[in-house]
């Protein structure tokens, strides 16, 4: 479980510590490890891939940003549109609401994935 973000590590250990879900994730692949290349570049998406052990179509990335999930499906991952506010109407990425939502959709993705408890704190493989 890993985290890309455009802003700083720091910034996103902060989000992270703030949400109480810090723990859930091994790596933070930031603006810096990325050159300062962001998404919705390609490559900011291809330098984690190389660092991940596992091909695009087996990530889910979850972004809140249609324009940041179009790259990385072009890879041929897997995407969930993050959409609070129901948005976007016309997307053809799974999109869900919540977070509970966002959870289920991750275990369709990922089957194959060991789950520690399906509280929100947690929700995340």
């Amino acid at each position: 479980k890993s985290v890309l973000t455009n802003s700083i590590r720091e910034h996103a250990e902060r989000v992270l510590d703030y949400l109480g879900i810090r723990d859930q994730f091994e790596y933070i692949y930031d603006i810096r490890f990325n050159n300062l290349i962001s998404k919705p570049d390609p490559r900011a998406f291809t330098r984690v891939l190389e660092e991940l052990p596992f091909s695009p179509s087996e990530v889910v990335f979850i972004d809140d940003n249609p324009a940041f999930l179009e790259p990385f499906a072009e890879l041929g991952g897997q995407c969930i549109l993050m959409d609070h506010l129901d948005a976007y109407d016309k997307v053809s990425f799974v999109k869900v609401r919540s977070i509970e939502a966002c959870v289920e959709e991750i275990k369709k993705c990922c089957p194959y994935t060991n789950y520690k408890d399906s509280s929100a704190q947690s929700y995340l493989p």
